[in-house]
Formats: C-alpha cells, structure tokens, sequence
C-alpha cells in the first residue's frame, strides 16, 4: 500500500526525537497477560490485537472507541442472526466480517441502532422543530443534522465510524451518570452535547458499548470461568482441543463438535454442562469415538425443555464422572427463534505448519457444492490446492481437513468458504493461526488496511471538481485517466499521519477525512499523488526493490508539488488556510530549493514501508520491471513545472535492507535519520 505521509509531523518529530530521548524515562510495568503481538489495557485488564488493534488506532483510539471491556469472542448479531467474532469497547462493538473484501473486513456494530430500538420502540420524543435550513439532510432516514453534532459526524468517520442519523436531537437522561444532555441517535453512536467541557470535547460519543455489554452479559464475561465443582477437574489430554460451531443458538440448532488430538481409534465419551449450576445433560448414546488421525466429529440439538444458557461441552473418558480431556463453551438461547446463519470454525484455531487441520461449517444450504480459499490475513498470498471444492451435507455441515506445507510462514491466516456460479461471493470465513512447524507459540498477527468510508453523493461531488482541476491542466488528465481505467474505488476515511493511501491489490484509494472540508484544490494535489502510484503500477507494475519504492515517492510527491505550483506559483498558496496547504507549501520550496534535504526526510518518512518492498514483492510471486529513477514518462508541463525535481533522485541512492538498517544523515549531521 503506498501511503501519501504527513511531512510536517514528521520533521517535528525528527527535531524532538532526540531532545525527548534525553529526558523521557521509559516506564516500567509488570508483565501483561497477552500473547505476542498483542496490546493490553491495564485499565481494563484486556488485550487487543491483529486487525481490531490496528482498527481501533486507525479510528479514534480511546477518544472514539474507548477501552476494551471484553476479550475477542463469537457472538449472533442481533442485525442479520449471523455468527461474528467480535469484542466490546467502551463506545463501539468491533465485529470481524471475513465475508467483506478489505478493508471492510472489520466493521462497528450497529449499537445505536439497536439501543435507540430498545430505549424508544415507539420512537424518541420529538425535538420540537424542523430542520433549519442549514442543516443536513439524510434522505435515507428523512432526519437532519446540525451544528456541533454535524461537524462532529463529519470530522470523525462520517457514515463508517458513525452511520446515518435516527433520530432528532432530543433531551436524554444519560444512562451512566444520571445527568440530562441534548443527544442525537446514529446506526453506530449516540452523539451527546456537554456543555461543561472546553472545545473540543463539547460533544462526545456515548459509552454504548458498555451499556449494550452490560444488557447482554451483566458485566460478566461471555466465556465465564471454568464449570463449577459439581464437575470433575479436568486434565486435559496434551494437544487435545475442541471446537463447536456455531457458537450459540436456540436449542433446536444442529451444534457440531469437533476435537483433534486425540489419540487415534479411540472411544470417548460427550458431557454437557450447564456452567451456571452444574446440571448435567443426559444422553441416550453419548459415546463419541476418534477416527486413525485422533480426530472427533458429531453434532446434537436440544429440545425445548432445555433452559437458555451457557453450556460446557467436554470430551471425557466416561459417560459420567470420568477425567475431562478437552472442552469448549456454547450458548442456548432458547426454545425458540430463529437459527443461525453460515458459520465455520477450524480446529485447532492455533494449529502447526504440517499439521492436520479441520474445518467445520454448520448453517449452510444442504447438499450445495462450495469453493474454499485460504489466504494470509494480509490477502496478499493465497494458497492453491489441486481441488478446493467443499460440498455440505443434508444437514447443512461442512468437514473438512487440510494440511498447510511446513514451509508456510507463521502467521494469520483466513479461511472462507465462497459460493460457486457465475456470480461467487464469500458467505463466511474464519481467522486461525498458523505457527512455524514444531513451534509451541503462535506468531504474532499481521496488520491490515484501515476501513474506508464509502463516498456519499457530496463526496462524489468534491471528487468531480477536485478530478476537473487535474483535468484542466491537457496533459496531466493521465492521472484521472489511469485511476478510471483500471477501476479504481475512491473513498475517505481517518488515517493516521496520512493524506491519503492507495492500494493495488485491492484497487482502491483512501483519503483523509478532513479533506472533505478543505479546499478542491487541496484533495486534487493528493488526487494527483496517488494518481502518479497508480500510473506508476499500470506501467511498470508493482515495487520491485526499497530503492524502487522511493523514486515512486519521489515521482508522486513531484507530481503533486508540480499541481500546486502550476494553481498557486512558485512561493505556493498565500495564506495557507490548514495544515495541508502548509505541507505542501513547504515540500514544494524543498524540491525547490533543497532537493537533498527533501530526499533526506522522504528516506526517514518511507523507511519502514519501503524496507519490506522487496519481500512483500517476492512472496506474492509478481514480477515487474520497476519505476524509473527519474521523470521520465512524466508529462512536459509537470516536469517543466520544477526543473530541480530530477536531482531529488540523485539524492534517494539506498540499499536493500537484507538485516541492519543504515539510514543516510542529513547535511552537518543535525538531524539523524537512523
């Protein structure tokens, strides 16, 4: 992914860097609790990792999102009765959708909607007034918003952090403190007015993840602690592990159990316990036997005199008493309602490179042939079997085993299962963690893209005039021209350091939020910038070497520079009006002016991207003949526009990384770039 980075915070933090380096000491704590990779939250005593970490920094952080306040855990979305992994915050539920291409892979749940239902079925009380002309309307839920609270809407995520209004804005007593504020009620967050906070924390966003956590759970855990004494302690068989799928349902559902690691040909015995009393639930044949590879399989249901609740589900070595050799959670939630939808499980979830794995599917069409794909979580590699088709039963149950070479990388992977036919679409997928072969740890998880928000009609708007600029100057359409043919999405979203990024794989290109609210002039530059990425790509395909990935920087940023000095001159725009117009002004008089120090800085800001390009270009197996190191290909009027531009490349000399990290120092050694 080739991101368009903010040069002004990074000049600022090379400047600072060293001075905080002599006063700062690092703090010290005990050791958390979560595995590799992962992030944890003293305040909470909870981890978060892999894409909900990356999510959570991406959109907001504590101020948007809040603290974690569960672990990562399956749950039925009360939306579409479909099985999700998710995990609470204070102000969001985070829900993994393996179904969406990326970076729509994870999604917040829609808590406001379903807390605005709960409170107000009959709808919220009237505001007492129409929408003043100044505000805007949403014609898809005919409500307004106004003011602070659209502002607020429209600087943090818009439609993606914060979804459609519901409602006016009301008078609400506020279910945390007692306390009455002016609210408004979105799919995704209820905004609240605190008029005793200083700006910018005039307008906040309600703590619903806590109270949609609290209503559902109480407080407690949706995986509560082992079952009560009633039941034998288990010690559980070295390897041995259990899944079930799906995860919770009314107690007709068809709930299939899987185990591997056992010990092969063996007869076992299933127990079901209620984990709140202990209750045992007896079978007429609960014998469960392993097949020559150590693996169980078998499904049962309920009938309706079974309560709702939270259920152990234990392979043992006897049908009563006995020692527990491995279990798993489930949940019923009743005798009736409606069944859930497409789920799959692989068991183990944290299985070797070598290994036997299993996939289990509950809740799909009967007798229906299926394509499975398995990839990184990254989707940058996809592993090729001689035939992956998957066929469901008359049951609607999918099983399956397959073995991932020793040679593969540790790391995340997804399974998914795709329907077949003319027009193939993902109907569900699951995370698993694939470790080195003979490893005993997982390996840490990769990071992904951060979601974008798809454009509205005023975006698309802002996107036309900000593409017509580009256009107005004959031969700098090529920009435009190249995002158009090769079909590339454009849309917004809160990234973190950046103006914008573009991604060839998935074809797409992401802008920062506040450009909605900047000058056309302002996303046409960026537009320009990425523009030149995906030229770039059409031409000479993907990054080759780290020193092919700086000269495309360098080619973006002169092409963007070249836009800005042909609208405003040589001295940029007069009175820049945000901190953009104040970049740019500042990278167009370093090329200018300064193309080694410009080169220096670019090195530093692109250093951790471009150093993997290399093998992020190997393991996807695409060749390609690299950018050239100059403008050439470049349009006449753009390279006109800054003749100095071509020494910049003179300066952007580097080697492959193949271990230690040698940075070049910038002129007088002021500032080190290591």
């Amino acid at each position: 992914m080739r991101t368009r980075r903010s040069f002004l915070a990074l000049v600022v933090a090379l400047i600072l860097a060293p001075i905080l380096a002599q006063h700062t000491a690092a703090p010290v704590r005990a050791a958390d609790p979560c595995a590799t990779g992962a992030h944890y939250f003293e305040q909470t005593g909870f981890c978060v990792s892999g894409l909900f970490y990356d999510y959570w920094s991406a959109n907001g952080g504590l101020t948007q999102q809040g603290l974690p306040l569960s672990k990562e855990f399956a749950e039925i979305s009360p939306s579409n009765n479909k099985t999700y992994s998710v995990q609470y915050f204070e102000r969001a539920r985070f829900e993994y959708h393996p179904e969406n291409a990326a970076p729509y892979t994870v999604l917040l749940g829609l808590l406001g909607g379903e807390q605005y239902k709960a409170r107000y079925p009959n709808a919220a009380p009237a505001s007492g007034g129409s929408c003043p002309p100044s505000a805007q309307q949403f014609t898809q839920t005919s409500r307004c918003v106004s003011g602070l609270f659209y502002a607020y809407w429209a600087a943090h995520g818009g439609l993606t952090q914060q979804g459609l209004p519901l409602s006016e804005e009301f008078a609400e007593v506020n279910p945390s403190d007692g306390k009455t504020y002016s609210v408004q009620y979105f799919e995704r967050a209820r905004f609240e007015y605190h008029p005793e906070n200083a700006a910018p924390y005039t307008v906040l966003l309600g703590l619903l993840g806590g109270e949609q956590y609290k209503a559902r759970y109480g407080g407690g855990q949706p995986s509560p602690s082992p079952a009560p004494s009633t039941s034998p302690a288990p010690n559980p068989l070295p390897g041995a592990q259990l899944t079930i799928s799906p995860q919770q349902g009314p107690n007709s559902t068809l709930f299939v159990l899987t185990g591997t690691g056992f010990a092969p040909n063996t007869s076992y015995f299933l127990q079901i316990t209620n984990r709140d009393n202990g209750a045992r639930i007896k079978f007429d044949n609960a014998a469960a036997k392993s097949n020559a590879n150590g693996i169980i399989s078998g499904g049962f249901s309920f009938g309706g005199n079974v309560p709702a609740g939270s259920y152990a589900a234990n392979i043992a070595t006897a049908a009563d008493g006995g020692t527990i050799l491995a279990t798993t959670n489930f949940t019923l939630t009743g005798a009736t309602g409606a069944k859930p939808g497409p789920n799959i499980v692989v068991t183990p979830p944290q299985g070797q490179a070598g290994g036997r794995l299993v996939l289990t599917g509950t809740g799909f069409t009967a007798k229906t042939t299926y394509t499975l794909r398995i990839q990184t979580e990254n989707r940058q590699t996809t592993i090729t079997f001689d035939n992956s088709d998957i066929a469901s039963d008359a049951d609607g149950v999918i099983l399956s085993t397959f073995t991932l070479a020793a040679a593969r990388p540790a790391g995340v992977y997804i399974a998914e299962i795709i329907s077949k036919g003319g027009n193939p679409q993902v109907v569900t997928g699951v995370k698993f963690t694939l470790t080195a072969a003979g490893a005993t740890t997982p390996a840490p998880s990769p990071q992904p893209v951060p979601a974008p928000s798809p454009p509205s009609a005023s975006d698309l708007a802002l996107l036309n005039q900000s593409a017509a600029l580009i256009t107005a100057i004959p031969d700098a359409r090529y920009i435009v021209d190249s995002i158009a043919a090769q079909g590339i999405t454009q849309s917004f979203v809160a990234l973190d350091g950046a103006w914008g990024a573009y991604n060839s794989r998935q074809k797409a290109i992401v802008y920062n939020v506040p450009l909605r609210g900047y000058d056309a002039h302002d996303l046409a530059a960026v537009i320009g910038h990425e523009g030149q990425h995906a030229a770039d790509f059409a031409t000479s395909g993907p990054v080759t070497t780290t020193q092919d990935c700086y000269n495309r920087e360098a080619r973006a940023f002169i092409t963007e520079a070249s836009l800005w000095k042909i609208w405003y001159g040589a001295a940029g725009k007069p009175d820049p009006a945000n901190d953009f117009e104040r970049e740019i002004n500042a990278i167009l008089n370093l090329i200018q002016n300064d193309p080694q120090r410009f080169a220096a800085i670019l090195v530093d800001a692109y250093k951790d991207e471009c150093g993997a390009a290399l093998a992020i270009t190997a393991s996807a197996g695409i060749s390609s003949v690299g950018a050239p190191a100059s403008l050439a290909g470049m349009p006449p009027t753009l390279v006109s526009a800054l003749p100095s531009a071509e020494s910049v490349f003179a300066f952007l000399t580097v080697a492959d990384h193949t271990g230690d990290t040698f940075w070049p120092e910038l002129p007088g050694g002021t500032l080190s770039l290591r």
